[in-house]
């Protein structure tokens, strides 16, 4: 048992996700209420893209966990999944998302 659980503290996941809620709700409005291209900077786009990686890794590692995978197929698994997403930002929006953390990207 780690020191969070011993603390009854929420995870990390938790605390995190009514700001994830919130920020859907208002993708939510804007498009029905706007619909205009939300325009995002390149900042806001790299942040959407890690939020997505977050999540579907946090989700994918406890699926294969439940399955009784190896730490070394998780792994595997998730470098999979990265190229996997990175080709699809890039063949969708012409952006590496590699370059998304070079200096001066804002």
């Amino acid at each position: 048992m780690n020191k969070r659980d011993q603390l009854n503290e929420p995870t990390f996941g938790e605390k995190l996700s009514p700001v994830l809620v919130e920020i859907e709700t208002a993708i939510w409005e804007h498009d029905a209420m706007d619909g205009d291209a939300p325009q995002y900077t390149n900042d806001g786009f790299r942040a959407a893209c890690e939020i997505f990686i977050s999540a579907i890794s946090d989700r994918m590692f406890a699926n294969d966990a439940a399955l009784g995978c190896s730490l070394e197929y998780m792994n595997e698994h998730a470098k999979i999944v990265g190229d996997e997403i990175r080709r699809l930002v890039r063949e969708h929006t012409n952006i590496d998302t590699y370059n998304l953390y070079k200096p001066n990207k804002s």
